[in-house]
């Protein structure tokens, strides 16, 4: 997969689904399903609904993306 063509957008967790997926409203309006990112995985995060998360985007299916960061209170992203 091509990393230049993935899109990085943000939004937030309205609903937790089965098999460790999220749905995601992005600030477009559209809702997405998206998994947590390997890095958040080996961190251990705990994502709640109303949290606010950077999606990655893929090229092929726009309607699935990865969740690469959150954002903590301050509005800082956090890896």
């Amino acid at each position: 997969m091509n990393n230049q063509s993935e899109l990085e957008v943000s939004g937030t967790i309205v609903d937790l689904a089965p098999n460790r997926l999220y749905r995601v409203r992005l600030h477009s309006g559209c809702i997405v399903s998206a998994h947590v990112d390997r890095t958040l995985q080996m961190k251990l995060v705990r994502l709640i609904p109303g949290e606010k998360v950077v999606v990655k985007l893929g090229d092929v299916d726009p309607s699935r993306g990865r969740i690469i960061r959150r954002f903590v209170a301050d509005g800082e992203t956090k890896r």
